[in-house]
C-alpha cells in the first residue's frame, strides 16, 4: 500500500514539475518534501532520487541536489540524465571540470540527447573555449533543431567569435522557436539581442518562478552585456552563495 502511494504521488509530483511535458522542469515549492517522502518509501528507485535532485537543484540546494544525484548514479550507473544533473549543479557552482566530466560521463551512455551537448557547451563558453562550445552547441542543434535554446547558445557563441553574419541566421532562425521557451531563457536571448531592459525584465520574473536559478545566473556568459547594470545584481545578488 505504501509503495502504491509512493508512486502515485512520485507520478503527480513529475506533473507539477513538467508541466505539459515541458523541456526544463518548473521550480514548485512542495516537490522536494513530496519526492523525500517518496525516496523515503521507494529508496530503491534511482528515477525517484534524480526528480529529487531535479527538485533540490530548482530550490537552491545544490549541494543536497548532489547528492541526491548521485544516489540515483548508485542505483542505476545506466542512466545518463543523473548525470546531466551533475553536470548542471557543477556548472552553476563554477565547478567547471568536475561539470565537464558528468557531461562526458552522460554522453558517454547516451550521446543522442542534444541538453547534453547543450550543457556541455555551456562549460567550454564558461571556460573561454569557444571553438570546442561551437563544436558542442553545432552537435545540440543537430540532434534538436526545434528546440530555441539550441540555436540560442549558437546564436551567442558565433557572436562571441565575431562571426556576425553567420551569428545574425541562427537569431533569425531562433527568434521565432523561443516564444516556446521558458522566461529565463527568452531573458538570455533579449540579452544577446541588445534588448537590456526586456532581458532584465523577463529575468526577474524567471527568478521569482525558480530561484534555484540566480546562482547560475551570475555565471552566465549570456547576460555579460548586463553586469554593468546595478539593476541586474539587485535580481542575482553577490554574497548569497559560492
Amino acid at each position: 500500500m505504501r509503495e502504491e502511494l509512493a508512486a502515485a504521488l512520485h507520478k503527480a509530483v513529475r506533473r507539477l514539475m513538467w508541466p505539459e511535458d515541458r523541456r526544463f522542469s518548473v521550480y514548485h515549492p512542495a516537490a522536494v518534501r513530496v519526492l523525500r517522502k517518496v525516496t523515503a518509501w521507494l529508496p530503491d528507485d534511482a528515477a525517484a532520487w534524480y526528480h529529487l535532485g531535479v527538485a533540490l537543484d530548482d530550490a537552491g540546494e545544490k549541494e543536497a541536489a548532489i547528492e541526491a544525484y548521485r544516489k540515483a548514479i548508485a542505483l542505476d550507473a545506466n542512466l545518463a540524465y543523473p548525470w546531466n544533473g551533475l553536470g548542471n549543479v557543477y556548472r552553476a557552482l563554477g565547478r567547471y571540470d568536475e561539470a565537464l566530466e558528468a557531461y562526458r560521463k552522460a554522453i558517454a551512455l547516451d550521446a543522442t540527447i542534444d541538453a547534453l551537448w547543450y550543457g556541455l557547451g555551456l562549460v567550454y563558453t564558461s571556460q573561454g573555449n569557444l571553438g570546442q562550445a561551437l563544436e558542442a552547441f553545432r552537435k545540440a542543434v543537430g540532434l534538436a533543431p526545434e528546440v530555441g535554446v539550441n540555436h540560442l547558445a549558437l546564436f551567442g557563441t558565433l557572436l562571441r567569435l565575431g562571426r556576425e553574419d553567420e551569428a545574425r541566421q541562427e537569431e533569425a532562425i531562433a527568434r521565432p522557436l523561443m516564444a516556446k521557451e521558458d522566461e529565463y531563457n527568452r531573458a538570455c536571448f533579449a540579452a544577446l539581442c541588445g534588448e537590456k531592459d526586456e532581458a532584465l525584465r523577463l529575468l526577474q520574473h524567471a527568478l521569482e518562478k525558480a530561484p534555484g536559478l540566480r546562482l547560475w545566473a551570475r555565471r552566465d556568459p549570456d547576460f555579460q552585456v548586463l553586469h554593468d547594470d546595478p539593476r541586474f545584481w539587485e535580481l542575482v545578488g553577490e554574497d548569497d552563495g559560492p
